[in-house]
């Protein structure tokens, strides 16, 4: 998680893009995001790990196959890059908890250059979702959470005469608890107010994701024979996911990008998430381009 240079799920210092999704209530210990994502609230158990492993493979090879297999348009670049990123989580009370983020990506914004990340972001939870939007859908109450955050981002490029960005984010997110097979899904919205080269535009983004967590630890014997080479807690569980995203682009008035990932994390020890994804990024203007994304997120709680 998300979530920047990338649309990306804007990944890290050391690109999403990610960001986490948080829980449906703010945690004792908070987690994160790339999109990032936070511990949740209950495991589901049960489930096979194997199965997990076998689901994650098939969805990473259904995606490497489709970007393979997409037509390219006349003039339009391809590009591969890898983006690792790096988020910090620092809760500050019950409903609070500071978000910090840390991306190195190439192409990502400007296509031509190498690009740095880094924001500082504060995250509240509210107690229950907004009155107006229960007296909308009534049966949202207990079964959905609302997270939002407001933070400030700086675009550093090298390589290139491409000016450096300042950009404010203010974000909502919609997460439900976990409904069919233990599935959850969100849903979140995103404003970026950007200032680059003495000129300002805005950017909405829409971002729409479906997990499944599975406890490795304590599942069968087999796994856990496996894991008894780690250290104690490493690899307690592992979550599959995926997820697209929109972007709205004030200066072309048009839907201008998309972003698609798929991936997994691990939850290790000491409030530690590592995930591991692959990604396209498809620009939808006439000469766009595509860039193909493998990467890595490490998420930090504190």
């Amino acid at each position: 998680m998300r979530g920047t240079p990338a649309t990306v799920a804007q990944r890290s210092l050391f690109a999403h893009s990610v960001e986490t999704m948080p829980r449906s209530h703010p945690p004792s210990t908070l987690a994160v995001r790339r999109s990032s994502t936070p511990h949740r609230s209950a495991r589901p158990h049960g489930s096979s790990p194997a199965r997990a492993t076998a689901l994650a493979a098939r969805g990473v090879l259904a995606l490497a196959l489709l970007l393979g297999v997409a037509p390219s348009r006349a003039g339009e670049r391809t590009l591969s890059e890898f983006w690792p990123e790096l988020d910090v989580f620092v809760k500050l009370g019950e409903q609070t908890r500071l978000f910090l983020l840390g991306t190195v990506t190439r192409a990502a914004e400007t296509g031509t250059s190498t690009e740095g990340t880094l924001g500082a972001h504060l995250d509240w939870f509210p107690a229950g979702l907004p009155s107006r939007l229960l007296e909308i859908a009534p049966g949202m109450e207990g079964r959905w959470s609302l997270w939002t955050r407001i933070g400030y981002q700086h675009i550093n490029t090298w390589n290139s005469t491409t000016p450096s960005e300042d950009r404010a984010v203010l974000e909502a997110t919609l997460r439900s608890e976990p409904l069919w097979r233990a599935i959850r899904i969100a849903n979140r919205s995103r404003l970026d107010l950007r200032a680059s080269g003495g000129e300002t535009s805005w950017r909405y983004r829409n971002r729409s994701r479906i997990e499944r967590t599975w406890t490795l630890r304590g599942a069968d014997a087999r796994t856990d024979a496996l894991l008894s080479y780690l250290p104690a807690g490493m690899l307690a569980a592992a979550t599959p996911y995926g997820m697209i995203e929109f972007f709205w682009d004030s200066r072309d008035a048009a839907w201008s990008r998309r972003y698609a990932q798929l991936g997994v994390e691990f939850e290790l020890a000491r409030d530690r998430t590592i995930d591991m994804f692959v990604a396209r990024q498809d620009d939808l203007r006439l000469t766009g381009s595509k860039i193909h994304v493998g990467g890595v997120a490490l998420t930090l709680r504190f």
